[in-house]
């Protein structure tokens, strides 16, 4: 199950187009190998793949385990911007709103992704 803002992609498209080091959290676009995302003003980073805009924590989960969370990702050291493999995990509404998950920030440029002008394209 996907929420309605996770784009019907497929884990080899991500992978096709970014490249994920789970070890520092950060994406790169492979097309031009600038390193993606834009932090909004919540403090979270977003990128924009198929005309909407995605959060990188949840792109992160997808990359690694090829499905998108059910709810929400939790960040573990409640940094928003920290997309560490080992600082994000899932978690339920129940956690987040009951403070048990707290999110209290660095920017860079976003990489567009198109299906039209993918290479998987499927």
């Amino acid at each position: 199950m996907t929420k309605a803002f996770d784009p019907p992609l497929t884990q080899g498209e991500v992978r096709g187009r970014f490249h994920y080091d789970p070890e520092t959290g950060t994406f790169t676009c492979k097309a031009t190998g600038k390193r993606v995302g834009t932090q909004t003003s919540e403090g979270y980073l977003t990128t924009v793949i198929n005309g909407r805009r995605v959060f990188l924590h949840r792109l992160a989960f997808f990359y690694m385990y090829g499905n998108w969370p059910m709810d929400f990702i939790d960040h573990v050291n409640g940094i928003k911007n920290d997309n560490r493999l080992i600082n994000i995990r899932p978690a339920t509404a129940s956690l987040v709103s009951g403070g048990v998950c707290s999110w209290p920030s660095s920017s860079s440029e976003a990489c567009l992704f198109s299906r039209r002008n993918s290479p998987a394209t499927r």
